[in-house]
């Protein structure tokens, strides 16, 4: 969804820039580390950042690489699993 969403994450950099934000923390919420967290977003802050000195952007590890992601996917998987 990242190409098709909008704003874009140089959109809504900009637009929070527009609005006096300077600081800003991207959580990418993704399961994986794909192209998106490896490559893309991290591509798109530099391209908001060249042009804007004083812009601290900070990105997170994408959602899935919390240590709690493992046991919240267990235990959605046994609420959902039928009784044997």
């Amino acid at each position: 969804f990242l190409e098709r969403t909008t704003p874009s994450v140089p959109q809504a950099i900009r637009s929070w820039l527009a609005d006096g934000i300077v600081e800003i923390t991207i959580m990418p919420y993704l399961l994986a580390a794909g192209q998106h967290v490896a490559g893309d977003i991290p591509l798109m802050i530099a391209e908001v950042q060249s042009g804007n000195p004083r812009l601290q952007v900070h990105m997170t590890p994408h959602i899935g690489a919390s240590r709690g992601m493992a046991p919240l996917i267990a235990q959605h998987l046994q609420e959902c699993m039928p009784p044997l």
